[in-house]
Formats: structure tokens, C-alpha cells, sequence
């Protein structure tokens, strides 16, 4: 581990240098897939949540149309729910 000296206004401080080491070229890919099957495990998650959510907005007796987001979005069932 090395140090460095570093002038801070008038004040001179020690501080320690980390190196990290570089990532191998498998190591690279590695990482890159568990990245993307990162995000798609969270797209695949997230399609309930919009369906829900977008069903939600749709009028009337909607929840098993054909789409994720309605045509014609309508805050009425919500409006109902809290009255």
C-alpha cells in the first residue's frame, strides 16, 4: 500500500492510494451476463406491476383485456375506491 501526500488549503494530509486490480477478459464477461440477466429477471418482474397498474386505469370490468396500458385511461375506478 502507498501513501500520497495531498495539500488540502494550507494543510498538507497523508492519505493512503488504493489500486484495484484489472478484471480479466472472462472476468469481464462474467460480469456482463449476470448484468443481463439481472435486468431481464427485473423486466420480468416488473410486467405484473405494469398490467396491474395499467389495468387499474382502464374502465369499467378491464382487468383481462388483451393489452398492458388501455386505450382510454380513466381515473374512475379510483375515484370509486375512495369514496
Amino acid at each position: 500500500m502507498e501513501y500520497a501526500s495531498v495539500k488540502i488549503g494550507d494543510k498538507k494530509t497523508t492519505k493512503k492510494i488504493y489500486y484495484r486490480e484489472k478484471l480479466k477478459p472472462h472476468e469481464k464477461v462474467s460480469l456482463w451476463i449476470s448484468r443481463l440477466i439481472i435486468w431481464a429477471v427485473i423486466a420480468i418482474m416488473m410486467f405484473p406491476v405494469a398490467w396491474v397498474v395499467g389495468a387499474s386505469m382502464a374502465p369499467g370490468d378491464a382487468f383481462f383485456s388483451g393489452s398492458i396500458f388501455p386505450q382510454h385511461m380513466t381515473f374512475q375506478n379510483y375515484k370509486d375506491v375512495l369514496r
